[in-house]
């Protein structure tokens, strides 16, 4: 995985946890990415763990078998999904040396993330989690090769997981080449 769409998915997990108010908002420092504000959290407890998923993302992701991030915050009673679709290799534009239309769509999509916070009810005293999605084959694979010390448990769907799309409420947040970001909330 291209380590600039790794930097992307740090860049957006530090967003929705600063915006969705998940740890206080003095552990964030403003920064600026892709020419847009941006907060990153110093707080090295919440940083260990962020580096340690984004390097589980990118070691596992070698062989392909990423298929999402869920970045899921929650509370007792709701939860939200943060998903974004993993881009497996990022197209190469050979007259954009400076990668400046890829610039442009992490801007658009940071952008729009802040635009469709305004439509989520607020969650008292969220949590969050950043689950790595895969299939049967990738999770067959990450665990013959673990170069972690744990191994990846396979979630089974509930059922409530299993109910019609139409009792979530999904947001589009924006298209990422051939990848999507969404919003899923229940």
């Amino acid at each position: 995985m291209d380590s600039i769409f790794v930097e992307f998915i740090e860049i957006f997990i530090n967003q929705v946890i600063y915006l969705r108010g998940v740890y206080p908002k003095q552990i964030f420092r403003k920064h600026k990415a892709y020419s847009v504000p941006v907060y990153c959290s110093f707080y090295p407890p919440l940083n260990d763990y962020l580096k340690l998923s984004l390097q589980t993302l990118e070691e596992n992701n070698e062989n392909k078998v990423i298929n999402k991030v869920e970045i899921q915050i929650y509370n007792e009673r709701r939860k939200e999904s943060f998903i974004i679709e993993v881009i497996k290799e990022l197209p190469t534009d050979e007259n954009d040396k400076f990668l400046l239309s890829m610039n442009d769509m992490f801007r658009q999509a940071l952008l729009e993330l802040e635009l469709k916070f305004k439509s989520l009810v607020r969650l008292e005293s969220p949590k969050f989690k950043i689950l790595l999605h895969t299939n049967e084959q990738g999770y067959n694979e990450i665990n013959e090769n673990a170069q972690q010390d744990f191994l990846w448990i396979k979630q089974e769907e509930s059922i409530e997981d299993k109910k019609d799309l139409q009792s979530k409420n999904i947001i589009p947040i924006i298209s990422l080449f051939s990848a999507k970001i969404y919003i899923i909330h229940t």
